[in-house]
């Protein structure tokens, strides 16, 4: 059985909560992140739009989790970006609609240099 873990944007860094409740002073609520000072209480009008993105349960071939929009990259410079569609996680190569094959059956094959959210190319 795989791991469930999940990962946090909240606009300007990447977060690993093992706790998806509270993190570093961030509490998700619907969508949205809040920010508390170090004593818990709420700043006021700091809430911001957050991105939660789940791990796919692989690992790519230089060991790194692979999580949704990561961004996956073959030897020869083909990148891909994972997303969930239908029924499973896949590889949607760059300038194209989704490939066929799901995620699983090419995980091992690619690195992963980066996010959508980090990585501007």
């Amino acid at each position: 059985m795989r791991k469930i873990k999940f990962r946090i944007w909240n606009g300007s860094d990447m977060k690993y909560p093992t706790n998806l409740q509270v993190y570093n002073n961030l509490e998700l609520h619907t969508g949205y992140a809040k920010d508390y000072d170090d004593k818990g209480n709420l700043i006021p009008r700091n809430i911001f739009k957050c991105v939660l993105m789940q791990f796919t349960g692989l690992t790519a071939k230089n060991d790194i989790d692979i999580y949704e929009g990561d961004v996956l990259e073959l030897p020869n410079g083909t990148i891909g970006i994972v997303e969930w569609f239908e029924c499973g996680f896949v590889l949607r190569l760059k300038n194209e609609t989704v490939w066929q094959n799901l995620l699983f059956n090419v995980a091992n094959h690619y690195s992963v240099v980066g996010n959508i959210y980090e990585r501007q190319n």
